[in-house]
């Protein structure tokens, strides 16, 4: 047994006053002689031992309910578990799991409405003064003091399903941020997902009794939209496009014939459909045309119930409505570049010569092409570059007699295969290789008895296997004649020979033309096709529009509502610029990002898919759970008697109760002693 105010116990020294009474409080006695006093006498003795006898029975009663109610007074308890927390200034935190999976229905209705009604019923275990410290997945910096027991009424009933999901251990520690190490009671009401709910994770502290309070749905079975990718970085125009969905069955019956609809530009653009068998996972390609330049917003589509949000997936890219080319020459008047782009209007080809060259001016460009020369001073090594590493295009044609050592340094730089020499012997292309991106479209099939281009002089370069290289066609010698380099966000394309005729008849050979035009047309620079709500990853874009480098502030609009923020932004460089969502948008959907009321690109946010899988922890595993954790208490769904039940596990087994009544008892008794022992 415990006590609540065990310094109360110092009143049992009252007990000393009956006793004092009794003792000063004995009735005198006067002798009077008799003639014969055999009979008076024991008369006399008998009187004497009855009235000894009834005031110690009446002193008895007056210790006992002078010590029954000092003990009541004490608010003794039993404690339940060894895990009572006796602090009676403590803060009570009440955990809500609002996250999408509440959304269920379970054996008393709809998940998030059972928690919020037992989240109600535990504050009324409680007194009126009591402080609450509340919080769900949000953690809205509201939720960071301590409340009364009306504001948080306030607070529960108010609570809404949240996109946000939280681990249960970023629960309990933000509690014990919040609490700074006081002794507390915590309950936490969930459905307790095995996705989230990493209860064995927990870390015994005897600062803090966890209480499990589950509140469970009665189905774990979904369909779920995981994911959804391109297999290359470049979307082509008017062109058949692929991308890719991952599909998941997280139940117990098969599926057939369910139907997926691919929309863009919020018009349904490849209706298609897919069976799947119970607890499988699929990949499932939809192929379609991409018909307009801009930003292109995409959505995917399955009907599923009764967990619905995980139904949609969102993805977006962006098709350029122009590249800027850049070409640096030492010889202006070479028409082999040029000519590929000529009559697209899709490219704006910009020719430098290498001696007039504005080096500030490359980063404004989306390829550059480096032709024909034999040396690149410092401060253009350094522009090319940071080009690259930012997530440009650079494609360098050396000149056959370049000068090696000064070459060779910005190659080191850009960490990829330096020169070793040169070869004047003539020699065919032998292999293509028609796996890569560039010679998508090109060739209509592939034959062995393809009449091959030849090279009259080429560099041969090293072959440094560390460097992150493909290799795109190849020499009969086995050499490398052009090869692509991952250097940054960008891509480095490395020629064995210039453009020129003097080096062979490569750029009058029908795959220059497409080649060339290839690699300025699959110039994006990889960009996230969609983002997670709450993962909170910057966003990084290319910013080289002059007109938005003007003044102004970023803003991100949904599509279709009326939703407008200015997201924190930081300069990445000159060029790119990087936004911070930090919580700010919480639905799922179609985005755009404008600047001074110009569109520079689309997004795309979808709930985390964690909250997809329903799976959730027994009763028996929660059981499990607290008897391997002393600072985890659980109360099971079912308990009718809940606010009495908190009661018990907060402060025990209350005896000042029966300390009350006993008090009484003793009191009747001494009555009765009085009136009716003669």
């Amino acid at each position: 047994m415990s006590f609540l105010y065990p310094s109360f116990l110092f009143a049992l020294f009252a007990i000393s006053i009956p006793i004092i009474i009794h003792f000063f409080n004995f009735r005198s006695y006067k002798t009077v002689y008799f003639s014969n006093t055999t009979f008076l006498k024991n008369i006399k003795s008998q009187t004497r031992s009855k009235s000894t006898l009834k005031h110690l029975l009446i002193l008895l009663m007056r210790i006992l309910t002078v010590a029954a109610l000092v003990f009541a007074f004490s608010k003794p308890f039993i404690p339940v578990n060894n895990k009572t927390t006796n602090n009676i200034d403590a803060v009570v935190g009440i955990y809500i799991d609002n996250s999408f999976s509440t959304q269920s229905e379970g054996k008393y209705g709809k998940i998030i409405d059972v928690e919020k009604n037992r989240a109600l019923n535990i504050i009324e275990a409680y007194p009126e003064n009591q402080k609450f410290l509340y919080l769900n997945n949000n953690f809205k910096p509201k939720y960071a003091k301590p409340i009364s027991k009306e504001q948080l009424k306030d607070f529960i009933i108010e609570t809404e399903i949240s996109p946000e999901t939280k681990d249960l251990t970023q629960i309990i520690s933000r509690y014990k941020t919040l609490l700074s190490k006081q002794k507390s009671s915590i309950y936490l009401i969930s459905d307790f997902q095995k996705s989230t709910a990493n209860i064995g994770d927990f870390e015994s502290d005897t600062a803090l009794n966890i209480v499990l309070i589950p509140a469970q749905s009665n189905t774990s079975n979904n369909l779920i939209l995981d994911s959804a990718w391109f297999q290359t970085p470049n979307r082509p125009l008017n062109q058949t496009d692929e991308i890719y969905v991952s599909i998941t069955n997280n139940s117990d019956q098969d599926f057939l014939d369910v139907p997926l609809n691919l929309y863009i530009n919020d018009s349904l653009k490849a209706p298609a459909g897919f069976s799947i068998e119970a607890n499988k996972s699929i990949i499932k390609k939809i192929s379609f045309i991409n018909t307009a330049t801009g930003s292109i917003h995409g959505k995917l589509q399955i009907t599923d119930y009764p967990v619905i949000f995980d139904n949609d997936f969102y993805f977006s890219f962006n098709i350029s409505h122009k590249k800027n080319i850049l070409i640096i020459d030492s010889n202006p008047d070479s028409k082999y570049l040029e000519a590929v782009f000529s009559d697209d209007n899709f490219f704006e080809t910009n020719i430098e010569n290498i001696s007039t060259l504005k080096i500030s001016e490359i980063a404004k460009h989306d390829v550059v092409f480096v032709n024909n020369i034999s040396e690149i001073s410092e401060g253009l090594s350094y522009e090319l570059s940071n080009f690259c590493k930012s997530g440009g295009t650079l494609i360098l044609l050396p000149k056959i007699s370049t000068k090696i050592t000064a070459i060779n340094e910005f190659l080191n730089e850009m960490a990829v295969d330096y020169i070793t020499g040169t070869d004047s012997s003539k020699v065919y292309l032998d292999k293509i290789n028609f796996k890569a991106d560039i010679f998508n479209n090109v060739f209509e099939s592939t034959q062995d008895n393809i009449e091959m281009p030849y090279l009259t002089k080429h560099i041969l370069f090293s072959d440094n296997s560390f460097t992150d290289r493909e290799i795109l066609l190849f020499s009969e010698k086995n050499e490398k004649i052009l090869s692509k380099y991952k250097v940054g966000k960008g891509s480095f394309y490395l020629f064995a020979q210039p453009a020129s005729e003097k080096s062979g008849n490569l750029v009058f050979h029908p795959i220059w033309a497409p080649l060339i035009y290839n690699i300025a047309l699959f110039s994006n620079t990889p960009e996230k096709n969609f983002y997670i709500i709450g993962d909170n990853s910057p966003i990084t874009f290319s910013n080289k529009n002059s007109k938005i480098q003007e003044s102004g502030n970023y803003h991100i609009k949904h599509i279709t509502k009326n939703f407008d923020f200015i997201p924190q932004t930081s300069n990445v460089s000159s060029e790119n610029i990087k936004l911070f969502i930090n919580n700010n948008i919480l639905e799922a959907g179609n985005y755009i990002v404008t600047k001074n009321n110009i569109e520079i690109s689309s997004l795309a946010f979808n709930y985390n898919r964690k909250e997809s899988l329903l799976a959730q922890n027994s009763i028996d595993e929660l059981l499990e759970f607290e008897q391997n954790n002393k600072s985890i208490s659980l109360i099971n769904e079912q308990d009718k008697f809940l606010a009495s039940t908190i009661k018990e596990n907060e402060k025990g087994l209350q005896l000042w109760k029966y300390f009350i009544w006993a008090a009484l008892l003793f009191i009747l008794l001494e009555i009765l002693i009085i009136r009716l022992v003669k």
